[in-house]
């Protein structure tokens, strides 16, 4: 129910990386020309897939200094984590995470001074997909699909980029070989908290299993 963690500055952003795209997805949302079934394996990216979003706190966001970086976005309107688009080395433009692009509310009419440099961007952008390969690859031994998964960044006391958030059933979408939710999702669709219960249950157990396997790579 706890650990000890190395103290870091926090980056407010979600570092969101897929493999697939489920019918319940930001992306699917905001690209409904795929027309992702809900009945059927979700569309995969040959090359794994990242996007970078705000992470505010109901719909605002403060400088460690207190000023006001960016407010009024409405929860109610699922505007509070918006995904960024990165207009230029100095500026973030705030999109709706969930509206396809040439929708009239796409469009959330903010741009922020970056938070970060793109070279830090970049650098967030290799780790996270080396992570996610990490993980990607445990679970592909127990022949389990994972998605997709949210990252956090932060920067320790002397300076160095570090992921600082756990990694786990909340934070990804796994699949079973029949393609059946077995993260967070169950929950958020409302399925009954006994069938929710005993994923996680699973998913713990499954961990435990876990073992970097002996492999040879072989050049021709």
């Amino acid at each position: 129910t706890t650990f000890l963690a190395e103290w870091c500055e926090p980056i407010p952003l979600e570092v969101v990386v897929r493999r697939y795209t489920p019918w319940y997805s930001s992306y699917a949302k905001r690209h409904p020309e795929l027309m992702v079934r809900k009945d059927v394996p979700p569309p995969s990216f040959q090359r794994l897939f990242v996007e970078f979003f705000l992470k505010t706190t109901k719909g605002e966001l403060k400088g460690k200094d207190g000023r006001v970086i960016v407010e009024g976005l409405s929860r109610e309107h699922g505007e509070e984590d918006p995904l960024i688009e990165f207009v230029s080395g100095s500026d973030w433009k705030l999109l709706h995470s969930k509206y396809p692009r040439w929708s009239s509310g796409a469009d959330l009419h903010r741009t922020i001074p970056a938070l970060v440099s793109q070279q830090i961007i970049a650098e967030i952008d290799k780790m996270v997909r080396r992570s996610f390969l990490v993980g990607e690859g445990a679970w592909n031994i127990l022949g389990h699909h994972l998605l997709d998964g949210k990252f956090e960044f932060g920067f320790t006391k002397d300076g160095r980029l570090v992921v600082i958030d756990v990694f786990d059933n909340d934070s990804w979408h796994l699949c079973n070989t029949q393609w059946q939710e077995l993260s967070k999702e169950n929950f958020r669709q409302k399925k009954p908290l006994e069938e929710v219960k005993q994923c996680y249950m699973l998913v713990a157990e499954m961990t435990k299993l876990f073992r970097i396997p002996r492999q040879a790579l072989v050049l021709w």
